[in-house]
């Protein structure tokens, strides 16, 4: 079974991610170079993967749980990342942070 520490971490992650700004991640007002078309139907997988694994992760052992929640952490970060850039980043990063 999965210890408090690892569910916490989860939990928290999940959390930051749920968290994120998603006008200034989608950026709809920058029309063409907006993520919104592209993007939202992977914000919603994303949410749909945070939400599962939350579910199940009670279940199972840490040495799954552990690599699920540093892949989160990744994802959570380049996601925060992305929405804390100016419009001139922003636009300068769409393809690379479409290709991650």
């Amino acid at each position: 079974m999965a210890t408090q520490g690892q569910l916490n971490s989860l939990k928290n992650i999940a959390q930051r991610f749920r968290t994120v700004d998603n006008e200034k991640l989608l950026r709809p007002s920058l029309g063409e170079e907006a993520l919104k078309v592209e993007f939202t139907p992977t914000i919603q997988d994303l949410r749909n993967k945070f939400d599962f694994a939350s579910e199940y992760a009670p279940n199972v052992h840490d040495t799954y749980i552990t690599p699920v929640v540093q892949v989160f952490e990744q994802i959570c970060s380049q996601i925060e990342a992305q929405a804390s850039r100016s419009n001139a980043e922003h636009w300068g990063n769409v393809v690379y942070y479409l290709t991650i």
